[in-house]
């Protein structure tokens, strides 16, 4: 018969090659009786709990939203487009080029923006 190095000795226990992670701790952290652990433990899972539903909440609005901002940011972004493109073509004064050139762009960044923010509370 076999025998284990660390079992061939009855006198010594088997784990006693163990060095312990928390020098000096006899209890699991979840062995804490104190109410005061208990209780920041339920205020945590309770807020946790309650960000997750604000987040799919807020996800399932801007979700439903979509559509409809993303359509009028997209046409901002295209009559900006065209008012560059007619200041540019048709007439001769040309100071309303940046403005048009301004409002596309921060239409369209907003479009972006948006879909990111919808990305990131994906649940």
């Amino acid at each position: 018969m076999r025998t284990f190095k660390g079992l061939s000795n009855q006198n010594r226990s088997p784990t006693s090659n163990v060095v312990p992670i928390r020098p000096g701790g006899g209890v699991a952290s979840n062995d804490d009786d104190s109410g005061v652990a208990k209780a920041k433990w339920i205020a945590g899972a309770t807020a946790k709990g309650l960000g997750s539903v604000l987040r799919s909440l807020s996800f399932l609005i801007m979700l439903w939203l979509r559509l409809p901002v993303r359509l009028l940011l997209i046409a901002t972004s295209a009559m900006a487009f065209i008012g560059v493109v007619l200041c540019l073509v048709i007439f001769s004064d040309r100071s309303m080029v940046p403005g048009f050139i301004i409002i596309g762009l921060a239409s369209t960044a907003l479009a972006w923006l948006y879909d990111l923010v919808l990305a990131k509370l994906t649940p």
